[in-house]
């Protein structure tokens, strides 16, 4: 998964234990199977931008749920903020980070 430079930062500390994306079609995709069932996960790769040379990181993936509304703050001031949707959002729970670049 990308990431930009400041959720980057915290979920590398292992501050940021749960990443967030929109309850799309798309990313549902990316979870489940065709046949409905979920796909099976061990770890999820998260990089730095898009570049070659990028920084990244290996967790491990702990499954996921869906959330009304995300509003957390981090140490660095970082802000994930939003608001309410019926869909909710999709939040992918993270454990122990495993192989750092």
């Amino acid at each position: 998964m990308i990431l930009k430079k400041e959720p980057f930062a915290v979920m590398k500390t292992g501050e940021k234990k749960y990443e967030y994306r929109e309850n799309t079609k798309y990313w549902r995709s990316r979870l489940y199977k065709k046949d409905g069932t979920l796909k099976d996960f061990k770890y999820v790769e998260f990089s730095n931008g898009y570049q070659k040379d990028r920084p990244q990181f290996t967790c491990e993936f702990l499954g996921f749920d869906i959330v009304p509304e995300v509003c957390e703050t981090y140490s660095t001031g970082f802000k994930v903020n939003y608001p309410k949707k019926e869909e909710g959002y999709i939040r992918i729970k993270l454990g122990d980070i495993k192989v750092v670049d």
